[in-house]
């Protein structure tokens, strides 16, 4: 009967933990502005908050693409940034990843297909905060980050300058999200501390009879 009940325990442990993976932070296409590129030739930065802890596995970015360039995307770096006194501080994860994944969302600005790029990352921890996104893709032929109007997040996108940074146009966003599920140290839902004091308490049970 135990083994019953600590199996019920542990996968409704997995199942609230699974159940949860998915969208994490985003910056949407509600307010498509323009587009910008640098995002051949440097970094581009943007901040975003957390209320809790999660693992990241996946990014993506939002770019115009046009004149048949939906693949001129080449490989993709990225990188995670403490802030330091509201700009970029230093770098917490990092990576470069060859195979990009892309998504034509059926929408235009300008006469440019809006376009998702995502990149799937071996999955790394944020704890609750505040930090830096930035992204650089290598092969960026006439494809260009999206621009949203609405500041999400207190700085605005940023672009590495080689000595600093510079503001992108009219202190505006870019349009990205983050995937992937609450992290270890979010708090177990009740259900599932419940069913696995339920099996925990079954084992006890079941030691204290062998021993009678």
């Amino acid at each position: 009967m135990y083994k019953l009940l600590l199996g019920a325990a542990l996968a409704s442990a997995l199942f609230v933990s699974n159940a949860h993976a998915g969208l994490i932070y985003e910056q949407g296409l509600e307010s498509v502005a323009t587009g910008h590129n640098p995002f051949k030739y440097n970094f581009s930065y943007d901040d975003f908050t957390l209320d809790s802890s999660y693992d990241i596995s996946r990014i993506t970015v939002n770019a115009f693409a046009n004149f048949g360039n939906l693949d001129n995307i080449g490989n993709m770096d990225w990188e995670i940034r403490s802030v330091l006194n509201g700009l970029p501080g230093g770098i917490l994860f990092s990576g470069n990843v060859g195979s990009v994944a892309k998504n034509d969302t059926g929408l235009n600005f300008s006469g440019w297909d809006l376009v998702d790029y995502s990149i799937d990352v071996t999955s790394f921890n944020l704890m609750a905060g505040s930090y830096f996104i930035g992204l650089r893709a290598n092969n960026a032929q006439n494809v260009h980050l999206t621009l949203i109007n609405n500041r999400v997040n207190i700085t605005e996108a940023l672009v590495a300058n080689g000595s600093g940074y510079t503001g992108y146009w009219g202190g505006r966003d870019f349009a990205y999200r983050l995937e992937g599920e609450p992290g270890v140290a979010s708090v177990p839902e009740p259900l599932s501390i419940a069913l696995l004091g339920l099996g925990l308490a079954g084992i006890g049970f079941s030691r204290k009879k062998k021993k009678v």
